[in-house]
């Protein structure tokens, strides 16, 4: 159908017609009237029936366009007709069918994760309201209520109910749920005090006491409903037992108070002296280990568990390791702790019943290397008779040594183990590829895609346009040093070692590195030090740009300093950079963080901008960008020219293209790339990022670009309806740990994005992403899956192992991978086919001699053919 010619194409067109909303009549003469007022505001009321029709359904919704075609009409003009149009929809918002819907929707609510009972029940009434229930709504009300609970308890106990009042039967779950929450507690409180209380007098619990209370316990749970005590809420014999512990711990305090427990423990502790570090918080001290785990599950979704259905607002989560069973937990606080241990003991998660138990702090590391090494405790550094100079190259920069070319040689042999163990790992999860990776891997020397030869860094030194340097303590001269840690914390390091020497870093952060350091071996503060949490001195970043931008950013510990001390300190170091010894430095913005010691609450703690520019400028591929302290950016600009182009290659942009840059960032992919096409949509998360985005590309007077701010998952589905009929490229450009799970399962949905660009500067930390994108279908992965098709290799990184992997994905189809096995591919893949190795001879087929011969003879009828399509 032709696109309507509006008067004004700018007149906000009226927002989608709802019908999950139990007011279906108001929702219709709502939009009724936003319609109306459309048309005659946009001119299209002097347009033809069908051009009308056209923009109405457009804007109408999905929901009403498949209500459309599911009219009966009597002729196809009335079908065709504006006016009859809007009649049978206003017909069927006021009819029985409508009705209908509405109880469809009132029998499939049922209550979700997390959701209150008292919110579900009043949703649950407004959806029976345009139900037409008549007398029967009332019960039907309440059937829909306990049919749907999520607690399997209750909705069992209340199933045996008459009860017939919507409002009882709300009561009654709150009830049956506060009674089943507090002999989940007692059980949990009297289990833990008899194994803690006698631990804590001096004597180990017997496992025979613990085997008869989890027998008296289990017991009690049985006859819970007998024992029931309507007047407080719990079991009488569970509150017996609570009662006693609670006495056993008012007689240990007492006897803590007076100086002694009445068991005095064989063991001898040392008292040790206490440093500020001691009395600080750490998630370590509330900490569980959570066990009985699924084998596979995916750290979202264990999250999600704990801190959205469970909601206890879990701290951090680490796992034991792949195929372990357990992980664990830390919290902020006791009594977060304490809920969880309730909570999760004996809950049921995926078909398995989880245990937890309260965990030890982890050792801090050096503290733990100090103690297992006797040179350690005489102070001494095992690796100190090497000069720091060279343990610092060695950490920082350990291919340095390698000339260029033997460099490049590494990082393209680390990149074809990592695609070769992609192979592998394919044809081991997803049976339909395992003849898919044996054609490849036979013809490309066991690799399963095209490979480029290496992109070289147009700058291989000093090309870092920001760092982040420690300050620390140099063990040569023992003064405060500016530089990088000879080697990481949990290695048991302290050591900071200088940076001039490093043939990364550009002359011109050396110099603010430089003149930094003079300012902090001035000052009368001293270096932070991790192992005590003494000293002030933390940290400084800094960035610069081709434009003679140079930004630093002064992150410190404040102590016990004062608001007014800290202010006196940001002023000083304002002073030394703009008017004092530190202009030499060129420093155009300054930024400041006081970061101290992990408090219980929220942790993110912005850089408050001190003095200059708010940010730096950039040129990437003659497009400008605008970034802020915290905005990333890749930190070899060269090489980010050369990242791009190699993108824009594997897209195949031809103008026509619509790029999709899922988790953008600040747009630097898009807007570098928006010249060669069509449409670029991006989506990011974060609000600032996003906006920073839209400004880049409003700033290099960029139509064409446009970003949505949300979840990628959320508005992935949205954006590629948009863009439908063009062919969508999607690229993606994670940290180092790679795309969240809810997001790769997101692009597995979006089956009209045939392409995708996987740019990984870690492809250990993005292996799960590779498997999962190549994963057979399944409930939680929809949608065909993705093969690798093509793959490079780009350095960013020079004189460091670290290098970028980019993966072009394609959607897995099914009769154009079997004719180009079978050596007859399609006339569109033919460029493809002719670049693929022919297979080696004398390679052993599997099989009888009748296959064999079948086999060889298709080979060689494959290889004839590419020889001809080469040969023309």
């Amino acid at each position: 159908m032709p696109k309507p010619k509006v008067k004004n194409e700018l007149i906000a067109k009226p927002k989608p017609l709802k019908f999950d909303s139990w007011d279906a009549v108001a929702n219709w003469n709502s939009f009724k009237d936003e319609w109306e007022t459309y048309e005659e505001a946009s001119g299209l009321d002097e347009c033809s029936s069908v051009e009308r029709l056209v923009t109405f359904l457009r804007v109408v919704g999905k929901d009403a366009i498949n209500i459309y075609n599911s009219f009966s009409w009597s002729s196809e003009t009335d079908a065709r007709d504006i006016e009859k149009v809007i009649e049978k929809f206003e017909a069927f918002c006021l009819s029985e069918r409508n009705a209908r819907y509405h109880r469809y929707l009132f029998h499939k609510r049922d209550q979700e994760a997390g959701e209150k009972v008292d919110a579900y029940a009043a949703d649950i009434r407004n959806l029976a309201e345009p139900c037409g229930f008549g007398d029967l709504k009332e019960m039907l009300i309440c059937d829909r209520i306990i049919f749907g609970l999520r607690d399997r308890y209750v909705r069992e106990a209340l199933l045996k109910s008459d009860e017939v009042e919507s409002e009882k039967v709300v009561g009654l779950v709150n009830a049956k749920q506060e009674e089943f929450n507090k002999r989940q507690q007692a059980k949990f409180k009297a289990k833990d005090l008899l194994k803690n209380l006698t631990k804590g007098r001096g004597k180990m619990a017997d496992d025979q006491d613990i085997i008869e209370l989890d027998d008296h316990m289990n017991s009690e749970d049985e006859e819970a409903e007998d024992d029931y005590d309507e007047e407080n809420g719990t079991g009488k014999a569970e509150d017996e037992l609570i009662l006693k512990a609670d006495s056993d711990i008012e007689e240990i305090q007492e006897d803590d108070t007076n100086g002694s427990t009445g068991r005095e423990s064989s063991v001898e502790t040392k008292e040790t002296p206490q440093t500020k570090r001691d009395t600080e918080f750490t998630s370590e001290d509330f900490k569980i280990e959570l066990r009985g785990l699924p084998r596979y599950y995916a750290m979202g979704q264990l999250k999600k568990l704990l801190n959205e259905t469970l909601q206890l607002k879990a701290h951090k989560i680490k796992p034991a390791g792949n195929n372990k069973d357990w992980a664990y937990v830390t919290f902020r606080d006791e009594k977060s702790r304490t809920k969880a241990l309730t909570v999760l003991d004996e809950f049921k998660w995926k078909k398995c019943v989880l245990s937890c138990s309260i965990a030890k702090p982890v050792e801090d590391p050096v503290q733990a290397k100090r103690a297992a090494n006797s040179k350690f405790l005489e102070g001494v550094d095992p690796d100190a008779k090497i000069p720091i100079n060279e343990r610092v190259v060695k950490s920082v920069t350990p291919y340095a040594h390698f000339t260029y070319e033997d460099q490049l040689k590494k990082k393209q042999k680390a990149g074809l183990a990592a695609l070769r163990k992609l192979g592998q790992e394919m044809a081991n999860t997803n049976p339909e590829l395992k003849q898919w990776v044996k054609f490849h891997k036979l013809r490309r020397k066991g690799q399963v895609c095209e490979i480029d030869e290496i992109v070289q860094s147009p700058k291989v030194d000093a090309y870092r346009n920001k760092c982040e340097f420690t300050v620390g303590i140099n063990p040569e001269d023992n003064l405060p040093t500016v530089g990088f840690r000879v080697s990481s914390y949990k290695a048991g390091s302290l050591a900071v070692g200088p940076v001039g020497h490093l043939v990364h870093i550009p002359n011109t952060m050396k110099k603010v590195v430089e003149v930094f350091q003079d300012y902090i071996r001035s000052s009368e503060h001293k270096p932070f030090d991790p192992l005590t949490h003494e000293g002030v001195w933390r940290q400084l970043t800094v960035r610069t740009s081709s434009h003679d931008d140079v930004l630093i950013a002064v992150v410190i510990h404040p102590q016990d300093f004062s608001e007014e001390d800290i202010g006196d300190l940001k002023q000083d170091i304002i002073d030394y950079f703009k008017d004092g010894v530190g202009t030499s430095a060129g420093v155009t913005s300054i930024f400041f963080q006081a970061f101290g010691q992990k408090e219980p609450g929220p942790e993110d703690i912005e850089f408050e901008h001190l003095w200059g520019e708010e940010y730096i400028t950039e040129t990437v591929l003659g497009k400008t960008f605008r970034i802020s302290c915290e905005s990333f950016f890749q930190v070899n600009t060269e090489g980010c020219e050369a990242l791009y182009e190699t993108v824009a290659s594997f897209a195949e942009l031809d103008g026509t293209s619509v790029i999709l840059d899922i988790c953008c960032g600040t747009g630097t992919i898009g807007v570098s790339l928006a010249d060669q096409c069509l449409k670029v949509y991006g989506i990011e998360m974060v609000k600032k990022a996003a906006e920073d985005a839209r400004h880049n590309a409003d700033l290099n007077g960029l139509a064409n670009v446009a970003i949505y701010t949300g979840k990628a998952e959320v508005n992935m589905n949205a954006v590629l309806a948009q863009c439908a009929k063009y062919k969508t490229v999607g690229v993606v450009d994670p940290p180092r740990a790679g795309l969240p799970e809810s997001v790769i399962r997101a692009l597995r949905k979006c089956e009209n994005m045939d392409r995708l660009i996987y740019m990984s500067c870690d492809p250990d930390g993005a292996f799960k992403n590779f498997v999962d994108l190549s994963r057979p279908k399944s409930k939680n992965y929809k949608g065909e899956f993705f093969v690798p098709i093509r793959a490079a290799v780009v350095d960013l990184f020079p004189h460091t192992p670290h290098y970028e992997l980019l993966i072009l994905f394609e959607r897995w189809e099914e009769r154009k991978w079997r004719r180009i096995m079978e050596g007859n591919p399609l006339p569109r893949d033919e460029d493809y086919f002719k670049r693929i190795p022919a297979k080696p001879e004398g390679e052993y087929q599997a099989g009888s001699s009748e296959d064999r011969q079948g086999k060889n003879k298709r080979t060689m009828d494959q290889e004839n053919l590419q020889k001809k399509m080469k040969g023309s």
